[in-house]
């Protein structure tokens, strides 16, 4: 795995938040959506960057 990928609690930690906060603002689409990587799921780092960047849109 590249350091560029993120695990969900890679990314609580990036947000300040827990990892079950992290779930929730993927179910209800307040944040881009994980890669699925068999039974993984993973984030981009510069995928988040962007988001944060842009001001957290929701997505579409």
């Amino acid at each position: 795995m590249t350091e560029s990928m993120m695990t969900v609690d890679d990314v609580a930690k990036f947000l300040g938040c827990s990892a079950r906060t992290v779930y929730r603002l993927i179910a209800t689409g307040a944040m881009p959506a994980p890669l699925r990587i068999g039974g993984l799921i993973r984030w981009q780092r510069e995928v988040l960057e962007s988001w944060i960047a842009r001001g957290c849109p929701r997505r579409k």
